[in-house]
């Protein structure tokens, strides 16, 4: 594919390939990729003809596919995305908008009046014509844990450099089938939502009520045929410690990465001996640099006792 200048030029190239496959999907609700790129377009419509370009549009809308096509209605539009916590406390969305200077967010009471726009095409192409790479995606709001939360922008090129050097590295395709467990609000979301749509891939957002059951997210991971996971360290060792692998595997799973925490090589030792032919890598990196610049493929075994490299 030519060089690309805005990620929904992959929503569009995806779309024309798999209209009538599922992008993403959290169990109960499901996007092909053309009703993806319709609610993705209405949203834009509607941000454009209300004036908004290149404003700082909030998603609060939790983790969805509806999360998803905002985030593209935002990108079609040429706004940046900032998504946040349904449950984050009034003092921090507070701060959040005050730094932004927010004029317009889309949530759940309002998303489905604005998908009630029409899309206006020669609308969304004029916009396109005027977009550069360089142009800001989205607005990430770190934890905070060494101060007061900061907003990380990242930019249309360092999202699609990334996505396509990870894709190149870990050899992602239209067959990956991702098992997202993060928030969409975290950066390590990153990785899953542009594997899916730079590829026609499939991306299933685990429910929380699923997370908090170990038993059940290898039931998800089997009932969707998962076969791809980027998670924290604690989720692989919540997992392992609870001697849930030992009663069930997850059977199609071949790439297990993980990031954000030290992984104990105890925890890395259980998975691997469950899934000995699965790809392991140790990822790394800040926000600041569109998630990750620094990854070990794991190569040779580790006793239980030795540290994990990067």
């Amino acid at each position: 594919m030519k060089k690309i200048k805005n990620v929904s030029q992959w929503l569009d190239a995806s779309c024309a390939k798999f209209p009538d496959k599922i992008s993403f999907s959290n169990g109960k609700e499901s996007l092909t990729y053309q009703e993806l790129q319709d609610k993705a377009l209405r949203i834009a419509t509607f941000l454009a003809k209300n004036n908004y370009y290149k404003k700082p549009i909030v998603i609060r809308i939790g983790k969805t596919p509806s999360a998803i096509a905002a985030f593209f209605g935002c990108a079609y539009s040429g706004n940046i995305y900032v998504p946040v916590d349904v449950d984050m406390p009034d003092s921090r969305f507070t701060l959040i908008h005050d730094k932004l200077e927010v004029e317009f967010e889309i949530n759940n009471d309002n998303y489905h009046s604005i998908l009630e726009t029409e899309t206006d095409y020669d609308l969304i192409s004029s916009i396109s014509k005027k977009q550069t790479d360089t142009d800001i995606l989205y607005v990430l709001f770190t934890s905070g844990s060494t101060g007061a939360p900061k907003g990380v922008a990242v930019h249309n090129r360092g999202v699609i450099e990334y996505t396509e050097e990870i894709s190149r590295i870990f050899k992602f395709s239209d067959k990956s089938i991702h098992a997202q467990a993060v928030p969409l609000f975290f950066d390590s979301s990153i990785l899953p939502i542009y594997q899916t749509v730079m590829h026609g891939a499939t991306d299933y957002l685990i429910p929380t009520k699923v997370l908090i059951f170990p038993p059940k997210i290898i039931d998800f991971l089997n009932e969707y045929k998962c076969n791809s996971i980027y998670w924290v360290p604690t989720l692989y060792n919540m997992i392992a410690k609870l001697g849930v692998l030992d009663k069930k595997i997850p059977l199609y799973v071949n790439k297990c990465l993980f990031m954000g925490e030290a992984m104990p090589c105890s925890v890395l030792n259980v998975w691997r001996s469950k899934l000995p032919n699965a790809l392991f890598a140790n990822l790394m990196g800040p926000t600041e640099v569109t998630d990750t610049f620094a990854y070990y493929i794991v190569d040779r075994d580790f006793a239980d006792s030795d540290v994990l490299p990067i």
